[in-house]
């Protein structure tokens, strides 16, 4: 399976990808944590949805693929560190729902990837062998 996450601005190391979801979690899931905005003024916040093969909290970014992405306005300039809530739901057809939620005006934005696939192409083929393999009897 995969892992998704967003990316983050880490204050030594950069912009990073913070899994809410790790490979090998049970499906279905509905995951959330709350960040905070980087620079005091932002007027948005763009939220970036990646997916990696780790199972680590933080990964590097050169270490992900970028499924996509959607932006959350605010109602005006925002101080540094404003929370923002975010929200990734898994469900076993693939289908990844992402919700970011401004904490402090409740202001929210939703967005749907569809991913390639929550397995590995090896655990696909076992899977494949192990459905080829099955009986069904009466």
């Amino acid at each position: 399976s995969k892992s998704f996450g967003l990316v983050v601005q880490h204050p030594s190391k950069g912009e990073v990808v913070a899994n809410l979801v790790r490979r090998d979690q049970q499906v279905p899931i509905d995951v959330s944590e709350t960040f905070g905005t980087f620079e005091a003024g932002q007027a948005s916040v763009n939220l970036r949805v990646m997916e990696n093969l780790s199972d680590e909290e933080t990964v590097e970014l050169t270490s992900a693929t970028e499924m996509g992405g959607t932006e959350l306005t605010f109602d005006g300039p925002m101080p540094a560190g404003s929370p923002i809530e975010v929200t990734f739901k898994l469900g076993p057809d693939g289908r990844l729902e992402v919700r970011g939620r401004d904490v402090t005006s409740g202001r929210t934005i939703d967005a749907e990837f569809l991913t390639a696939s929550i397995m590995t192409k090896e655990e696909e083929k076992e899977a494949m062998s192990r459905n080829l393999a099955m009986v069904v009897s009466s």
